[in-house]
């Protein structure tokens, strides 16, 4: 048997956001561990909201008035409407909380051994 490839298996999603006709922001599904332990040293909710969002983000098409690629950071997030972190936030959370149940799912499952085929 090969050895897993480590390797990226987050999955994405693609949202646009309320105040922004055209806006196309591609999310992760999860955090990285190394990024997930940098929460804890946020100051605040609002502060861990910020950090969670900038991982969470892929990429974007965001761009300035001179039509140069804005990248994903605190400071720019911070600049957006509350409407939009508000839906960016609720996104993020349904997403986690489905993909958390379809692992409890898919560990009951394993645990129960009448749910196996014969």
């Amino acid at each position: 048997m090969k050895n897993p490839v480590l390797k990226d298996i987050r999955k994405t999603f693609e949202v646009s956001l309320p105040s922004y006709k055209g806006s196309k922001i591609i999310l992760w599904d999860q955090l990285l561990a190394y990024q997930n332990a940098e929460l804890q040293y946020a100051k605040n909710p609002y502060e861990a909201g910020l950090i969670t969002l900038k991982y969470l983000i892929k990429e974007w098409n965001f761009v300035d008035e001179k039509d140069n690629p804005v990248k994903v950071t605190q400071e720019i997030l911070s600049r957006f409407p509350s409407g939009d972190m508000t839906f960016l936030i609720s996104k993020i959370s349904e997403l986690i909380i489905a993909g958390q149940n379809k692992k409890k799912m898919n560990s009951r499952k394993l645990s129960n051994p009448s749910s196996r085929k014969k």
